[in-house]
């Protein structure tokens, strides 16, 4: 894309990647762990990140192999996760910009009435996408996937217990992963 991508500016001057995580400040996750490459300027941290109360709440770890793929990514905020004794984690992907605090809220109250579940996945028409609620029962399993894996071979697994929470409104998904996505992005933020 000819520059780091969630640095990319979308209307308002907002960048792209400061989206989803002001709705992860926004939610109620206890904390945030902002996975970002050695190569990241993150300069697409919104300017409510320096907020105390925010910074009390949240933390950057510098993941030196991410360009290896999303599983290392994965693994390095795992780790600190499980330092912080999470009983699970909300996995987020920065350049989503239409995920909401609410639909953050959502997984976290399915996981309180349902507390022995693996995993509960949001959904776009019962297609499993992020964000999605990670049990720590499922902690070993994330720590081993590899390379450019993600988790893809355990939400299609019949090995483990997982909800969907469908979202109605299909565009909380768009990911900027092409010129195009970002492209059809910019489109709809335009609209809203």
């Amino acid at each position: 894309m000819g520059q780091p991508k969630l640095s990319i500016k979308l209307s308002n001057e907002e960048r792209l990647g400061s989206k989803a995580l002001k709705a992860a400040f926004l939610s109620e996750l206890y904390h945030i762990i902002i996975v970002a490459r050695a190569s990241d300027n993150l300069e697409w941290l919104p300017a409510e990140y320096e907020e105390e109360s925010l910074l009390k709440r949240s933390q950057v770890l510098i993941c030196e192999e991410a360009d290896f793929g999303i599983s290392y990514s994965l693994r390095f905020g795992l780790g600190t996760a499980k330092l912080l004794k999470a009983d699970a984690i909300v996995v987020m992907l920065a350049d989503q910009p239409f995920i909401t605090s609410e639909m953050i809220n959502k997984l976290i109250g399915e996981f309180y009435k349902n507390p022995a579940v693996d995993y509960i996945a949001s959904g776009d028409a019962g297609r499993k996408k992020p964000p999605i609620l990670w049990n720590r029962s499922l902690f070993p399993r994330l720590a081993i996937l590899g390379g450019d894996e993600g988790a893809r071979s355990i939400l299609l697994s019949t090995d483990y217990y997982g909800i969907v929470v469908d979202e109605s409104l299909g565009y909380r998904f768009l990911d900027a992963d092409t010129l195009e996505d970002l492209e059809k992005i910019k489109s709809v933020q335009k609209q809203l």
